[in-house]
């Protein structure tokens, strides 16, 4: 028995432990201790045997005949059996004890082994690496049915994460076992090595490989690992539920950035490349030679090192022109999405009329080259391991894979934010093909590994948020150290309307108060970029899913339409909408079904649900439905309802809403006023002479009493009013085109000054509408001194007091238009009586969007 073995007890105290649990293995743990007790001398290490209550006699026998043989250098323990975790526990706690300086602990099972010098490598490995190294961890070479696993690399928390490629037959500093770090003794169905390396790393600590290690792993068709595969999906599961709070999207993002970005950027005329996680920060910058070698050594072994997963060339004033336009989030996202099953991504940017911004996705089935250069190339780097060749001079990149699919992106933007597309496209292809031109000078490292290497690809973070959280792409924001979180506006359009108004003001009170919100599209994927847009939204994001706010045909809860997206998942589109949506700290749903849908699941992903709710609808009967009564079922999975009105407030209690999840956000005029109330009481009391100036401005859409707005403006033609209809048509309602109003529609204002001007020529503002919230005009045209007729639906009377006047709903189409005629005609034959009216409506007193949004930032700071 004494053969191998090379000191005594007689040298010194040992450096390193190796704990032996002991269970059911009698004949081979005689190899292990030996494998201990063979290493060199300058290991100084000692065998802890731990019979963790073996049923066998010979397994105390074994460990017993050995500590008599080698006294000071075997030592057994013997317990009830509490499992491996326990036993490992138990050894752990004796060897710090008897040991207090003990400069590291091996775990090694009975039926393995260790060659000659794994221990003295390990240690020294450990004393030459800094302190947050906590453990060396080994290649696997297996014996029994032979396979031999490579683990050489850079250590990743995310893929360990995915993965386990640290074995228990790891080496652990003694300062991180004194820290209190032990295995888990609940966990008996296996792999708690993993759970242990996991908790190691959530500490702050990390492992390093130690190569040629010489650990031998036993391998036999049936084993305590094969019944912890069977049971892979419950144990993981386990595993995930005890560190929740650190899977979160948002939580791994961080560890991304440290750790794996996913994206490689290359700008025209850089020598350079930037490795980032989001293309709006500079991230780490690398030599194009340095990144071409090591994109290289990726390609040959993409499991043992990272690149980023994708690889994108465009300018810096394209960048610019995408942050500008508030969709460089957006497109980055788009190309995950697009590059799972294609493998060029081209992004083309046009002008686009006006103020909206289009985002259009495209498929094609191969690649071609474009008929105009594009702004954006991004292409998947795994691919560029097959190999290149250039199809046509006017389109030097190409990559040959299975599927040659190419993706297509196409951008409008304002006109005023482009340059000559020449410019923005110049040298895009040239940028890629200096990098494959340097990766194809790099010649391979020379170094061969024949060891497998089984670990998935270290970039493919699409696979690993996926299996951990079931998310898709994730949009790629990182939050600055000084923001106080991510909200996110969850909207079906943003175009010409009361609600997109009063979300980018909540918004821009967030923004001014130190949060970054997003604004996300369920239905649409365009929008209005203007002055108010920017001011408000760090980014703008539609979810490029059609049908994402379709109903659960044949479902409804009391009448109401429920989602039918967490029902299909949206044709596979599922994870990626939760991916761009689940970095958010808080998201505020205001409108979107599908939003609904996927409510509770965000919620699990760590993001604070709110719902915003601003108007109870009619149909076309009069009966009462909208946003509201969907809302109601799926109050469970939101924390809060912004409500902007009393009457809203009182609608959620009667139909059961908790009055602890109300918020009253209630609604201010959407932009900042120009004079004081005491110089518009003025201009308003200096009543000119002329007909009465009507003015209808809004959405020209059923809600709004389209018809009625018509039928007014045909009884009251002649020299007594003037009449401007300001707006446009946004809705898709069933009544098709609006009816003739028999004059020019002037198109929707967005500037406040061109606002102010428009409500300053009028004399009265019309809302002959069926239903609304708290109408933003009303509150606006007031402030002005411009008279409100409306009729009462809604909470418009909260809005509408003095100098205003309100129509009785209920009554019939024909009383109600006599009523608004009445009043319209009263309006205009006393002038004295209109001056009156007019400055009552000035001195009505209007809240601030800041005074309204007070409740929720204080809810925002609670955690």
């Amino acid at each position: 028995m004494t053969v191998g073995v090379t000191r005594d007890a007689a040298t010194g105290a040992p450096r390193v432990a190796a704990v032996i649990p002991a269970y059911r293995q009698p004949g081979l743990l005689g190899e292990a201790i030996l494998s201990v007790l063979r290493q060199d001398s300058a290991a100084r290490a000692v065998a802890v045997v731990v019979n963790d209550g073996c049923p066998f006699p010979e397994t105390l026998q074994t460990a017993l005949s050995f500590s008599r043989a080698y006294p000071g250098l075997v030592y057994v323990l013997s317990r009830r059996n509490g499992g491996l975790s326990a036993a490992r526990n138990a050894g752990i706690a004796f060897a710090l004890q008897a040991w207090p300086d003990l400069e590291a602990v091996m775990f090694l099972d009975a039926d393995n082994r260790i060659r000659p010098p794994f221990l003295s490598r390990a240690l020294a490995a450990l004393s030459a690496a800094p302190a947050e190294v906590g453990w060396v961890y080994p290649d696997i070479d297996m014996i029994g049915l032979p396979e031999s696993w490579s683990m050489r690399g850079e250590f990743s928390h995310l893929v360990l994460l995915a993965t386990n490629y640290c074995d228990a037959g790891s080496v652990v500093r003694g300062a991180l076992l004194r820290d209190g770090l032990r295995f888990d003794e609940t966990m008996r169905d296996g792999f708690e090595d993993w759970d242990f390396w996991l908790r190691a790393a959530e500490t702050g600590h990390r492992g390093q490989h130690l190569p040629m290690a010489g650990f031998q792993y036993r391998r036999r068709g049936e084993s305590m690992v094969s019944q912890a595969g069977r049971k892979r999906s419950a144990i993981i599961h386990a595993m995930n539920q005890k560190r929740k709070a650190f899977l979160l999207p948002r939580n791994l993002q961080s560890l991304e950035a440290r750790e794996a970005p996913r994206f490689a950027i290359l700008h025209p005329g850089d020598t350079s490349v930037r490795f980032t996680p989001d293309p709006a920060i500079e991230g780490a910058t690398t030599p194009l030679a340095k990144a071409a070698a090591r994109l290289q050594a990726f390609l040959a072994a993409p499991g043992s090192l990272h690149f980023p997963a994708v690889l994108c060339s465009l300018s810096r004033p394209t960048m610019a022109v995408l942050a500008e336009a508030l969709v460089l989030p957006s497109v980055f996202w788009l190309i995950q999405v697009l590059l799972r099953d294609s493998s060029i991504v081209s992004v083309f940017l046009k002008p686009s009329p006006g103020p909206t911004v289009r985002v259009n996705m495209r498929a094609s089935d191969a690649i071609s080259p474009p008929a105009e250069a594009a702004a954006v190339l991004a292409v998947r780097t795994i691919d560029l391991k097959r190999p290149l060749a250039p199809p046509h001079e006017s389109w030097p990149v190409q990559i040959h894979t299975d599927s040659n699919a190419h993706a297509r992106v196409d951008i409008a933007v304002p006109e005023d934010l482009l340059n000559s597309g020449d410019t923005l496209a110049h040298g895009v292809q040239a940028a890629l093909a200096d990098l494959i031109a340097a990766l194809s000078a790099t010649r391979p490292a020379s170094e061969r590994e024949w060891r497998r290497d089984n670990r998935p690809p270290r970039n493919d973070l699409l696979a690993l948020y996926e299996q951990i959280c079931g998310v898709g792409a994730l949009l790629p924001t990182q939050r600055p150290t000084d923001s106080r979180g991510e909200i996110g506006f969850l909207i079906p359009i943003h175009a010409f309307g009361g609600v997109e108004k009063v979300v980018t003001n909540q918004a821009r009170v967030l923004r001014a108060c130190g949060y970054r919100p997003h604004l996300f599209l369920s239905s649409t994927s365009s929008f209005l970029l203007t002055a108010e847009t920017r001011a408000a939204f760090v980014s703008v994001n539609p979810l490029q899913c059609p049908g994402f706010d379709g109903d659960m045909k044949g479902y409804d809860y009391f009448g109401a339409p429920m989602s039918g997206f967490e029902r299909t998942g949206g044709g596979g589109a599922a994870p990626d909408v939760l991916g761009l949506l689940c970095g958010m700290n808080v998201i505020i749903n205001t409108h979107s079904l599908g939003g609904h849908g996927i409510a509770a699941r965000l919620r699990d992903l760590g993001v604070r649900m709110m719902v915003g709710l601003h108007l109870v609808e009619r149909d076309q009967l009069g009966a009462p439905i909208g946003n509201p009564h969907m809302a109601l079922s799926y109050e469970h999975a939101y924390e809060r309802f912004l409500v902007i009105s009393h009457q809203m407030w009182a609608w959620c209690i009667a139909h059961g809403v908790p009055e602890a999840k109300l918020l009253l956000i209630p609604n201010a005029p959407s932009y900042a006023p120009r004079d004081d109330r005491e110089t518009v009481q003025a201009l308003r009391g200096a009543r000119r002479e002329g007909p009465l100036r009507v003015l209808f401005l809004g959405r020209l859409d059923v809600q709004k009493g389209i018809d009625r707005l018509a039928a007014l403006i045909r009884a009251t033609t002649g020299p007594t009013f003037e009449w401007r209809v300001i707006g446009a048509k946004v809705l898709r309602d069933e009544d098709g085109a609006a009816p003739n109003l028999g004059l020019a529609v002037e198109p929707p204002l967005h500037d406040p000054a061109a606002l102010d001007a428009a409500f300053d020529w009028a004399d009265v503002l019309i809302l002959p509408s069926r239903f609304e919230g708290v109408p933003l005009t009303a509150l606006e045209a007031r402030r002005r001194g411009v008279v409100v007729v409306a009729t009462r639906v809604g909470a418009v009377a909260e809005a509408v007091t003095a100098g205003g006047f309100l129509v009785d709903p209920s009554a019939s189409e024909a009383a109600i238009h006599a009523a608004f005629l009445d009043i319209l005609t009263r309006l205009a034959t006393e002038t004295d009586f209109l001056r009156t009216q007019a400055q009552l409506a000035a001195q009505a007193e209007t809240i601030s969007w800041e005074q309204s949004m007070a409740p929720l930032l204080r809810v925002l700071a609670q955690q």
